[in-house]
């Protein structure tokens, strides 16, 4: 229904023309209000039932005005703590959750097994209205979200040029805005390549097969937002099994084992391992470990156990909607 209404675009809080629009973000969000006469649109999250509204300027955080803030914009990369900064968790705000359930903290929009998020949005599980603060968050200060348990792939989420440029020349969130005009013209749904092999939704947590409920690497103030607890995500263990919505429907439970062995076989094919492979690791902020890999599961002995996860599926997938994050069942060619 929202693609109907959009002309067949994916949901996005960037304007398509942003990119376009100035030399930098906030060049931009300020050429926005000269060009249509309007103030830069602000993320809505919804109304109390006291008709007080919720919302998060951008001046605020404007990482999260992003599908992925990838750096460049100060330390908002890290946006709502250890969440990564972007849009790619926020599709539970009025502009979309209005075709669902019309509530920001709705059981839709978070996994039964995700107790560290539902824990933590307390009374506002039953709460009636479109949003509220959770009790233990100071929101007029913080800002603090609990976004949904569900990512979209940010990756996809980009013009498809963005994510296809050669490796080790990603652009940088100040080259988007000089050299890439198109960069936030979300593509449609339809545009997948690979629709059956395209991750398009994924459980953000380590919720399959989970070991351990905190994540120690993360338990400190900029990361832990569950009472102190922050999860393992779903790319941090070589056991995780994220349950993943493809681009075509169909649903099934990702292996990151499975996701690591398909990117072995495709930097093999093109090269070797200096070669770009289903994922992309020269991601700003992200580098070389991925998305946050440095804090993943696992023990590291030489020459004999190394079970660390290597892969940053879903999220920097080479050639957004257009490539792929796992290969099919006779090796993907």
């Amino acid at each position: 229904t929202y693609a109907t209404e959009y002309n067949n675009n994916q949901w996005t809080v960037t304007p398509h023309n942003f990119a376009s629009l100035g030399n930098s973000f906030n060049d931009a969000a300020n050429a926005y209000s000269t060009v249509y006469g309007e103030d830069f649109p602000q993320i809505l999250l919804g109304e109390d039932s006291n008709f007080f509204i919720y919302r998060i300027p951008f001046q605020t955080n404007p990482g999260l005005y992003m599908p992925l803030a990838y750096g460049g914009l100060g330390s908002s990369y890290v946006g709502m703590g250890p969440h990564g900064s972007g849009s790619y968790r926020l599709h539970n705000v009025p502009s979309f959750n209005s075709y669902l359930n019309g509530r920001f903290y709705d059981h839709i929009f978070y996994a039964p097994k995700d107790q560290a998020a539902i824990s933590a949005i307390g009374d506002c599980w039953q709460y009636p209205a479109e949003f509220c603060a959770p009790a233990d968050t100071d929101f007029t200060v913080a800002g603090e979200l609990f976004p949904s348990s569900y990512s979209l792939s940010p990756a996809a989420m980009f013009n498809q040029q963005v994510w296809s440029v050669p490796n080790n020349q990603f652009p940088s969130v100040s080259d988007l805005f000089t050299n890439f005009p198109a960069a936030f013209r979300t593509p449609a749904a339809s545009m997948a390549r690979y629709p059956d092999l395209k991750t398009h939704m994924i459980e953000h947590h380590w919720l399959q097969r989970k070991r351990l409920d905190c994540n120690p690497k993360m338990s400190n103030t900029q990361f832990a937002k569950y009472d102190g607890c922050e999860p393992f995500y779903f790319n941090h263990s070589t056991d995780s099994q994220p349950m993943t919505l493809f681009y075509d429907g169909h649903v099934a439970g990702v292996g990151v084992r499975e996701a690591m062995r398909a990117n072995s076989i495709v930097k093999t094919q093109k090269g070797g391992s200096n070669a770009l492979g289903l994922f992309r690791r020269d991601v700003g902020v992200f580098g070389n470990d991925g998305f946050f890999q440095q804090n993943a599961y696992g023990v590291d002995i030489p020459g004999f156990a190394e079970t660390f996860p290597d892969t940053s599926f879903h999220i920097l997938t080479t050639d957004g909607i257009m490539g792929r994050d796992i290969l099919g069942g006779d090796g993907g060619n």
